[in-house]
């Protein structure tokens, strides 16, 4: 995750909250380049640079970049002109978030004239949007609002996390494909963005005659990506195509072995289809 191109503009805004071990470390790099000198070298106005010399300010994430030679597992971040909460940004995808991504089907991103400043999800089901809530919470060390039957994140760092790293777009998803970094993952990864897309897109029918599971999106090309990675694990599924009524593509899975072998696999995190997809294996066991 290369961070001056997922933050952009936004870049020079951005600070590093450090704890008081990694400050020693950073302050001493600081001094070995030159002190205050090289702090106004990089921009920084003479007053400001004593006061990050001295800890009483956080260092501007573009000097942080330039003086450190490997990001740590997680950073902690806070935009310098407004009231957005810190944040940690993990370095490396992992398989809560790239669930979220999934669910995100479900969710938008906030904007003021096209710049993102939040996240939001919407479901019925509390108990989902508090589990959605904890992994927000887990990855990102920030606490979500609850409004009805939504969740928000105001974070324009977390925004732009999923906008430019997960590729989500700022408003119509009807082009989101699955994003590059799940892509290129393995198969844990890709398991967990199944079972958030599944929770948000998917429909589980549990009749005995006719047992199905369905994925519906107006993407045919995120549809495309899924059926590749379950047939790549022997998982049969239809071919992709359009309901001409509601103009959303869809894809099922075929065959009682393909369904026992998905119910057995994956585990979605929505108990209305936790629990019908746990029905679905025990009928096919």
């Amino acid at each position: 995750m290369d961070l001056k191109i997922l933050l952009g503009e936004r870049l020079k805004d951005v600070r590093v909250v450090l704890a008081p071990k990694e400050l020693k470390k950073i302050r001493q790099i600081l001094f070995k380049r030159g002190g205050a000198g090289y702090l106004v070298s990089n921009g920084i106005n003479r007053n400001t640079a004593y006061q990050i010399l001295s800890g009483r300010r956080n260092l501007p994430l573009s000097i942080y970049l330039k003086v450190v030679k490997k990001l740590p597992q997680k950073i902690r971040l806070k935009m310098a002109k407004n009231l957005s909460p810190e944040v940690v940004l993990p370095s490396k995808l992992n398989a809560q978030i790239a669930y979220l991504a999934g669910a995100m089907r479900d969710g938008w991103l906030i904007c003021v004239k096209d710049r993102p400043i939040g996240v939001g999800l919407a479901q019925k089901e509390q108990s989902w949007l508090r589990e959605a809530s904890l992994l927000f919470e887990a990855n990102f060390k920030v606490k979500p609002k609850f409004f009805g039957k939504n969740l928000i994140v105001y974070s324009e760092i977390i925004a732009l996390y999923f906008h430019k790293f997960l590729e989500m777009p700022l408003h119509s998803q009807e082009d989101w494909a699955m994003p590059s970094a799940i892509q290129h993952s393995g198969f844990g990864i890709k398991k967990a963005f199944v079972e958030g897309f599944l929770d948000a897109e998917g429909h589980i029918k549990t009749s005995s005659g006719d047992p199905q599971i369905i994925f519906y999106q107006n993407n045919s090309q995120v549809l495309g990506s899924i059926r590749d990675f379950l047939l790549q694990h022997r998982m049969s599924c239809g071919g992709i195509r359009k309901d001409k009524r509601s103009n959303n593509c869809q894809m099922a899975i075929c065959g009682r072995l393909s369904l026992a072998r998905f119910a057995k696999t994956f585990k979605p995190r929505l108990e209305k289809k936790r629990n019908s997809l746990s029905y679905l294996r025990k009928a096919l066991s």
